[in-house]
């Protein structure tokens, strides 16, 4: 009996992953070009074609420049990408930067504002008593920071309080 042959496997994440319209193409005057690329640069131009009939009478004949620069126009809206961060196409970076310009200085925490003014500043560090800590504080044992902020009075469970601990609190063990 012959030996068979093993299998083979392909990978089909090219063909049907993220990126498999990427490798779509369409032939255009003998010229094999990506779709979408085409269709931006089409739909670019045929907006050039329309703003051509109106500035005709402005411009004259350098109207045959409006069609290329709009589709010029339209590729680099629609289809550029970011060299950077999260490499989006410019129309997506554009959007982003004006949907955050209201958020200017400010901290976010989980998509909420947190109004810096509002509180009095903290300082949070792993010592549980302050450096000049009465004598009744030394020699305990060391308490942990989450043991100190879950036992706080006046905090749920979880949080984290938003103003300096004071030794006069019962916050130490």
């Amino acid at each position: 009996m012959a030996a068979e042959a093993p299998y083979q496997i392909f990978s089909l994440t090219k063909m049907t992953g993220r990126e498999s319209k990427d490798l779509r193409t369409t032939m255009v005057l003998g010229f094999e070009t990506p779709f979408r690329p085409f269709a931006i640069c089409l739909l670019g131009g045929l907006v050039g074609i329309f703003f051509s009939i109106f500035l005709w009478s402005a411009i004259g004949s350098f109207v045959i420049f409006v069609p290329v620069i709009t589709s010029a126009g339209a590729w680099w809206l629609f289809e550029r990408r970011s060299k950077t961060g999260l490499r989006l196409r410019t129309w997506e970076d554009m959007r982003d930067s004006r949907k955050a310009k209201p958020t200017l200085g400010e901290f976010m925490l989980c998509g909420v504002v947190i109004g810096i003014d509002d509180e009095a500043p903290a300082y949070l560090s792993l010592n549980t008593a302050p450096a000049d800590a009465p004598a009744a504080y030394q020699g305990r044992r060391r308490t942990e920071p989450t043991e100190v902020i879950r036992r706080a009075p006046g905090v749920a469970a979880g949080a984290i309080p938003s103003r300096p601990a004071n030794p006069e609190d019962e916050w130490f063990s």
